[in-house]
């Protein structure tokens, strides 16, 4: 007698078919999807949660690194910025003459406006 062979799909969709056909595989493929669906939604819901705590993270992330940008560019900035003071003082007067060099509490009176501009963080004073 011969044997007849059997092949992968052939014997897959005998137990298939079997499996199919009864009542209580499908009642219990049903309830199986019902708690699925419910847990779905949960999963869902965390998973939502989770991506709105990551992304508020890496936008402060963002924002922290953006300030730090902004910090060194503004220091650069700073530490390269030189500031000039002006002080504008003629000496020929028609009513004081030498008022500039006039002494004031034991210095001439330009003496003060210097030191005060120099104290005030000032680069150089003209």
């Amino acid at each position: 007698m011969a044997r007849r062979r059997v092949f992968l799909q052939d014997w897959w969709t005998q137990i298939f078919d079997r499996f199919a056909h009864s009542y209580l595989v499908w009642a219990m493929v049903v309830v199986i999807l019902a708690f699925g669906a419910v847990n779905i939604r949960e999963v869902v819901a965390d998973y939502a949660e989770r991506e709105s705590v990551m992304l508020a993270d890496h936008q402060a992330l963002l924002l922290e690194r953006k300030r730090e940008e902004f910090e060194d560019v503004f220091r650069a900035l700073h530490e390269s910025t030189r500031t000039i003071a002006l002080i504008p003082a003629r000496g020929g007067r028609k009513g004081l003459p030498g008022k500039n060099i006039a002494p004031l509490a034991g210095k001439p009176l330009i003496a003060h406006t210097i030191e005060a501009a120099l104290s005030a963080g000032v680069d150089r004073v003209i």
